[in-house]
């Protein structure tokens, strides 16, 4: 508070100057105060808001790929590698070797890959084969149907087929039904790869 006639700063609880005696009133009211946040909380608050929209985005993403496809699960466990055929051998002629193999509740992200070789030239061509069990069934007895894969007529291949992510049995297959009389040596070397959310043996733990 200072004196209106000379100025000298009083104190609050003067009632004169104690420089030229005048009664002492104010000159004016403090200065109102505006409360604003400090750099840190702002800092801090926008921080949070971005983790959130972060947060927000990763979410949608998973749910747009439907979570098993997302993001994260590679994180989770390491693929796993199933061996189909693996070697050297021999389908008799107008004969074929199948091996049956499963794919489990849960899986994403199913191939069957490999490759094949039944000798160089014509007249060594056989044929390959990725069917479901019902496709299978009907190839074996005679009708057209649906495969995950079919090298055709071929003496070597590469064997490349994505599978559905359900679970269900299938048919690795190969056919020497074009070869007329003569016995095929086939050397293959086939896998079944998926991936899962949680180790091979969480899902053993819950089936027991």
């Amino acid at each position: 508070m200072l004196c209106s006639k000379c100025g000298r700063v009083q104190r609050e609880d003067a009632h004169f100057c104690m420089e030229c005696g005048q009664p002492a009133t104010a000159t004016g009211s403090p200065a109102a105060r505006t409360i604003r946040a400090s750099p840190s909380k702002h800092r801090t608050a926008i921080a949070v808001v971005g983790f959130l929209i972060l947060a927000a985005a990763g979410w949608l993403t998973l749910s747009q790929t439907g979570g098993r496809r997302g993001l994260g699960e590679k994180f989770v466990s390491p693929p796993h590698i199933e061996t189909l055929s693996e070697g050297t051998f021999s389908i008799r002629a107008r004969g074929l070797t199948s091996n049956k193999f499963a794919v489990p509740s849960g899986a994403s992200r199913v191939v069957v890959a490999g490759q094949f070789n039944a000798g160089d030239g014509p007249g060594n061509e056989i044929e390959v084969y990725v069917l479901s069990e019902d496709a299978f069934v009907a190839w074996r007895n005679g009708y057209s149907t649906s495969t995950y894969y079919d090298s055709g007529k071929a003496s070597r291949g590469i064997i490349h087929a994505n599978l559905p992510v359900d679970s269900g049995s299938y048919y690795l297959v190969f056919s020497n039904d074009v070869s007329g009389k003569t016995a095929r040596t086939v050397q293959a070397d086939v896998t079944l790869q998926y991936s899962r959310w949680a180790p091979d043996w969480f899902y053993r733990m819950k089936q027991e």
